[in-house]
Parts: structure tokens; sequence; C-alpha cells
């Protein structure tokens, strides 16, 4: 989907910074004093708390039904919510976290500049995300139970695509999802029920995302 981007990066890029080309000596104002004559330093404002749209509320229970493993138009949200705002006051970056998928995480940022972050924008992010290769050191690393646990995850899902064709048509669109291999999101097992997200302790633009089984 046009205008999206998506990274697996918890951490942000290098910010780019203009400098002027101009030879001026920039007019830089002394620090501020009070009626002592002594120097005042100011601390910085606290960050502002997000909040979640609650229809993305694990807590109170998301109002949105969705099986990660599929496309996003498979999610039970009314057209008309879709460019809500994720977060209120808005973000115009995220990331998502999960704890069934430790090491890896989801950057969403907002599709239109100068905006914050939408629930199209998140849902996306999620399915586009969730469909990253896995590696096979990815794959090696996991124990012997794991192992099974994605490979059942895997073969199921597979044979999930095409169940609206008949015949040679499904087992040729099944062919071609198992020659794309392993996805991220068959390290999640059955848990790929979407229930929302979480906050977390790693800021306000850190949310963790809840699945069930």
């Amino acid at each position: 989907m046009p205008g999206k981007h998506v990274r697996f990066d918890v951490i942000p890029s290098t910010p780019q910074f203009n400098y002027s080309s101009s030879s001026q000596t920039p007019n830089i104002s002394p620090p501020p004093f009070n009626q002592s004559g002594v120097s005042q330093t100011y601390s910085p404002l606290p960050p502002v708390a997000s909040h979640i749209n609650p229809a993305f509320s694990a807590a109170h229970g998301s109002a949105i039904v969705y099986d990660i493993r599929f496309p996003t138009d498979n999610a039970s949200l009314h057209h008309s919510h879709i460019n809500d705002l994720a977060t209120e006051p808005p973000l115009p970056c995220m990331t998502i976290t999960c704890a069934s998928l430790e090491g890896w995480a989801i950057r969403v940022e907002a599709s239109q500049p100068g905006c914050g972050v939408t629930i199209l924008d998140v849902m996306h992010a999620i399915w586009t995300g969730l469909r990253a290769s896995v590696t096979e050191a990815e794959y090696r690393r996991l124990s012997p139970e794991m192992r099974r646990r994605v490979d059942y995850a895997f073969h199921h899902r597979y044979q999930t695509v095409g169940l609206n064709e008949q015949g040679i048509a499904r087992e040729k669109a099944q062919a071609m999802e198992k020659s794309k291999g392993l996805k991220r999101v068959d390290f999640l097992g059955e848990m790929v029920l979407f229930r929302g997200f979480q906050s977390t302790l790693k800021g306000s633009e850190v949310w963790e995302l809840v699945v069930s089984s």
C-alpha cells in the first residue's frame, strides 16, 4: 500500500540536521538571570503520555476482530474509522513490540506527513511486518519444541490459502504460499488473534501487541 513505511528496528535512525551555509555569526542570547544576578536553568517539561485509541485497547477489549495471518481487509473494522488517530495526542511514529516475538519490533510512521499515525497505518504495519521472512539462523536458534510449533503454524497457514478456490487453482495458491517459506507470524504459533495494545515502560511511542489463540 503506497505511503506506508515500516522498519524492523527499535533503534530510530540517526536524525538529519540542516546546516546553514550563511557565514553570519548566529545570534546567541545569554542565559536568563533572576533579580539576584544568578543564572537560571530550566528543566524540560516531562513528555506527554499518549493514550491508545479505545478500538485498540487490550485492557478494555479491542473492538477489532482480526486474524493477523491474513491481510487487513479481513479485520472487522468499519471503513469510517480506518483513518482515526491511533493515539491521543497524535504520534508521528510508533514502535510495536510483542512478548512472543522477542528481539523484533515493528516501526510505524504516519502515512500523511504532519499527521499522526492512524488505525490503518498500524494495521497495515502489523500485516506487512509479520510477513517478513525468517532466516535459517533465526529458525535454528529455536528450541526443538518451538520449532515444532512454528512448523505446525507454517503448514497450517499456507494450507488456509486459496480456500475460496477450487481444485488446481487452490493447489497452486497453496504451493506458491508454501514456496515463500517461514514468516515472522509463524513464530507466534497459534497466538494469531489480535487483542489490541498495552502500554510499556519504554516511552509513550512504544506499545506492546497483545495476541491470543
